[in-house]
């Protein structure tokens, strides 16, 4: 601890904590205003980190998914690795998930 305390408190740890905001917690504000994690529903801690896991790995797909629809595709048929981006892509983009 004292270590990483250490770490933080330099010029160059201060700078990436500050972007800390920019970066870390805003997925995790995202998580709790469109992903119903600002209560728990599930009763254990196995079941929350279920949720959890499988929450944040389905925001991650998305997320790749995302910055992969912006490349150019390569090659005139486009090849299977750019089908499985469209299909990844339209999947997510198109699907409209409600928590209530």
């Amino acid at each position: 601890m004292d270590m990483c305390e250490d770490i933080r408190l330099t010029p160059e740890g201060k700078d990436l904590y500050n972007n800390r905001k920019e970066t870390i917690e805003r997925v995790f504000g995202t998580a709790k205003e469109h992903h119903a994690m600002r209560y728990t529903q599930q009763v254990g801690k196995e079941k929350m980190a279920m949720k959890v896991g499988l929450t944040f790995a389905c925001m991650n797909m998305k997320k790749l998914a995302n910055i992969l629809s912006k490349r150019p595709k390569k090659g005139p048929d486009g090849g299977l690795f750019d089908d499985l981006l469209t299909s990844i892509s339209s999947f997510f983009f198109k699907s409209q998930f409600s928590y209530a």
